[in-house]
């Protein structure tokens, strides 16, 4: 035992000891003269402990080994899941990026197309009555000829007019409509609507999105009129709250600068997040996100991978 004991081997310490202890309980029933001298050199009780010492030793290492095993398992299936979930994450993140960037070439090619019919002089169109009567037979009663007379109009109006158009009437009373519409919503007048808008337009032309200090009251004020109509505006035509209209201005800035100023994707996103007038990088991420599907490091990693091809 005092070897196995130096080799700190409980299993056999623990078998010899219990044998140990067989032989010394037998010796002492069957010769108890015997008794004496037994346990003098081979101390029962102290078998006892140590058996008892030995065989909690063993269960604690027992139990520690299970718990190693169970703990080992379960972080193996932690780490499984998360290795499947961030494949997972990576393939819709690259089906969303594939969506986001053929919607943005989608919507430059029809904004060009746009601007090319502009461009396009009118085609110039000579009028041409179309109200001319055929001409008609007549007899000349001295010739007894067939003359081919033409009615001629009343008056050179009658040969430029047109008949009149409806639609453009229909177009103004859908526009009224609409007007009221909006005005209904916003509690306001038309003449308060058409204000707020031409105000949003100049705003959004001057990038005045990018002020971080930027708050609906602030907004309000400048455009000259109050927080609860400025609110319930974008609301109703942007279909957005303030800040969403905000941050969604500042991220289709943000993808207009990838394409246009190609250092903007060797930024920090901290930088990017000062750029753009976010309090924080966080806010700037969970915004991002939001309007695009995707994180700003994925999308800048796969524009980095894109320019090294």
């Amino acid at each position: 035992m005092d070897y196995y004991k130096q080799q700190k081997n409980e299993e056999k310490q623990l078998y010899y000891t219990n044998q140990l202890l067989k032989v010394t309980v037998f010796l002492q029933n069957e010769y108890r003269f015997l008794s004496t001298a037994l346990h003098k050199q081979l101390d029962i009780k102290y078998l006892e402990s140590e058996k008892a010492r030995l065989e909690y030793s063993l269960q604690t290492k027992s139990r520690l080994f299970t718990a190693a095993i169970v703990g080992g398992s379960l972080l193996l299936i932690g780490f499984a899941v998360a290795l499947l979930w961030n494949y997972l994450k990576k393939k819709e993140y690259s089906k969303r990026y594939n969506e986001l960037v053929a919607q943005r070439k989608n919507a430059k090619a029809e904004e060009k197309t746009q601007l090319t019919e502009i461009a396009k002089p009118a085609p110039v169109v000579a009028d041409v009555p179309t109200n001319v009567p055929e001409p008609s037979t007549v007899v000349d009663v001295n010739t007894q000829e067939e003359v081919r007379v033409t009615e001629v109009p009343a008056s050179i109006e009658a040969l430029t007019a047109t008949p009149e158009i409806s639609q453009p009437v229909e177009k103004e009373i859908n526009s009224n409509s609409k007007k009221n519409e909006r005005s209904t919503v916003t509690g306001a007048s038309n003449k308060v609507w058409e204000s707020i808008t031409q105000y949003l337009e100049v705003f959004e032309e001057n990038q005045g999105f990018l002020d971080p200090n930027i708050n609906l009251n602030q907004l309000a004020v400048l455009f000259e009129t109050n927080r609860s109509y400025l609110s319930s505006y974008i609301n109703a035509s942007k279909e957005k709250t303030f800040n969403d209209y905000v941050n969604q201005l500042r991220i289709d800035y943000l993808l207009a600068q990838f394409e246009s100023n190609p250092q903007w994707i060797h930024y920090k996103i901290s930088h990017i997040a000062e750029l753009l007038g976010f309090p924080s990088s966080r806010s700037f991420s969970n915004a991002f996100i939001k309007c695009t599907g995707i994180s700003p490091s994925f999308y800048i990693g796969q524009l980095k991978e894109e320019a090294q091809t």
